[in-house]
Order: structure tokens, then C-alpha cells, then sequence
């Protein structure tokens, strides 16, 4: 008898002991959790006004032909505030190259040239001519590369700077009633959430859906920064910083309220735990 009441003693000495080590580690885990989470650095939602999308006035520019040999060169920019409007996506400007690269190659075709190279090389780079590191955070300082034809004259040159403004003013001006009514159609599907319908317009190849590609780009973008805060829901969650709707709103000025609150609240109800 003595045996088993020792037994029983010393399974309650040990239960004791496994519950204070393990309420030792849990307490170290917490203030650990707690000391990493006050030194982490608060992610940053860009909102700056010349970053996509683009709202106000803005300024084209397209300078002369530069020759380099063989070769025809001729720069691109647009400006807002007397700086390179960025903040795009390599898939924002997918479209937006194939029809620069038609239009060239149409305007070349009616030279009768069949010789030369058609090769169009496009690039990007920073107002200083120095490269840019982030894929969604191109600017838009455009360099247009490509051979020169035997036959080129000024009326061509003139004609090629013609068929690249409008392909310019198209990348950054937004039909903003398009937008709204797309986003309007995104709440009112029940087949998708809102999240995954902007994702699956931005991801549509060019005229699949009769939408303009402007309107793609901020449907894209606007899944971009849902993502965003999906990532940081650390912060966004909390208490201490701006809202997801008061994020959006900074940013989209142009959107209806109510469908940037259908966005946030679609975050909000994912999010819990």
C-alpha cells in the first residue's frame, strides 16, 4: 500500500514539474514573440501621388532619333510634377510593347524594305539613365532600339513618333466609370470571391474580355496590394495602423467607396483566426 501512495506522489511531483517547465517555455516563447514583434519594421503601403494609378495632369515626351551606326534609337518619358511616373509591373507593360512593336513594323512594311534586321529592342531605366531593381516598380522612361532602313526619311521618322504618343497616353489614362463597373460586376458575383476575380481579369490576355488595358492594370494592381496586406496582417490587423479600407482610399481616389470597403471587408473575414 505505502508503494502505490508513494507511486501516486511521485506522478504528482512530475505532473507539477511538466506543467511549470512547460509554462517556463511557453512565458520565454511569448516574450520572444512579443520582442519580435516590437522591433519589426512596419511594412510601408505606397500611396505617392505618381505611382500608379495616375491621377491629374502629365507630361509626354518623346525625343529625336539618335543614330548609332546601324541602329535608330528614340526616348520615351512620361512625367508628372516634373518626375518619371512608375510604380508598373512587368505585366502592365506586356500589351502595351506588343502594340509599339506592331505599329513599327507596319509603319517599316510600307517601305518595302525586306533587308533589315526587324528586331525592336524596348527598355527601361531611371531618369539618370541608371537601371531599376524592382520588376513592380518600373519607370517610365522608355528606350525604343531597332535598325534603320535603307529608305528612311523624316516623313517615316515623323510618322513612327505619330504611332507611339497615342500607345502612350493609353498606359496611363484610365476609364475610371470602366473600373468602377467591373469592380461593381466583381461584388455582385457570387461565383468568386473578390480577391480571385481581379486576379483572373489582370491575368487575361489582351481583348479576351473586351476590357482596356488600363483597366487590367488596376485590377492587378489592386489584387497586388490585397496581397499586400494578406502578407502583413500583422500590422493591418491591428489596431495601431491605418485600415486596409483607409489604405485603398489613399490610393484609389477614383473608385467607389463601397467597393473598396467590399474589398476590405473581404480581407477582414479571411484574416480571422
Amino acid at each position: 500500500m505505502k508503494y502505490f501512495v508513494l507511486g501516486i506522489f511521485l506522478l504528482i511531483v512530475a505532473f507539477d514539474i511538466f506543467v511549470w517547465w512547460n509554462s517556463k517555455i511557453r512565458n520565454r516563447k511569448e516574450k520572444r514573440n512579443k520582442k519580435d514583434l516590437e522591433n519589426r519594421i512596419t511594412p510601408v503601403f505606397e500611396v505617392k501621388k505618381n505611382y500608379i494609378p495616375i491621377n491629374g495632369s502629365y507630361d509626354i515626351i518623346i525625343s529625336d532619333f539618335y543614330e548609332y551606326g546601324a541602329l535608330l534609337q528614340i526616348h520615351c518619358s512620361i512625367t508628372q510634377n516634373d518626375e518619371l511616373i512608375r510604380g508598373f509591373c512587368s505585366r502592365d507593360l506586356t500589351s502595351f510593347e506588343q502594340k509599339i512593336r506592331s505599329e513599327i513594323r507596319m509603319i517599316f512594311d510600307r517601305l518595302e524594305d525586306k533587308k533589315t534586321d526587324r528586331t525592336i529592342k524596348m527598355w527601361y531605366c531611371n531618369s539618370d539613365g541608371s537601371a531599376f531593381s524592382d520588376t513592380n516598380d518600373i519607370p517610365l522612361k522608355i528606350i525604343i532600339t531597332f535598325f534603320k532602313p535603307s529608305n528612311m526619311d523624316d516623313k517615316t521618322k515623323e510618322l513612327l513618333k505619330q504611332c507611339i504618343y497615342p500607345h502612350l497616353q493609353d498606359l496611363v489614362e484610365i476609364d475610371w466609370n470602366e473600373v468602377n463597373t467591373i469592380l461593381k460586376h466583381c461584388c455582385y458575383t457570387k461565383e468568386h470571391s473578390i480577391v480571385k476575380f481581379l486576379n483572373i481579369i489582370s491575368n487575361s490576355d489582351a481583348g479576351e474580355n473586351g476590357i482596356s488595358d488600363s483597366t487590367k492594370n488596376i485590377c492587378r494592381h489592386l489584387s497586388m496590394d490585397m496581397n499586400f496586406f494578406y502578407e502583413n496582417q500583422w500590422f493591418y490587423g491591428g489596431s495601431n495602423s491605418m485600415s486596409v479600407y483607409e489604405n485603398l482610399k489613399a490610393k484609389y481616389t477614383e473608385i467607389k467607396d463601397c467597393y473598396l470597403e467590399s474589398l476590405a471587408h473581404e480581407y477582414a473575414r479571411d484574416t480571422v483566426f
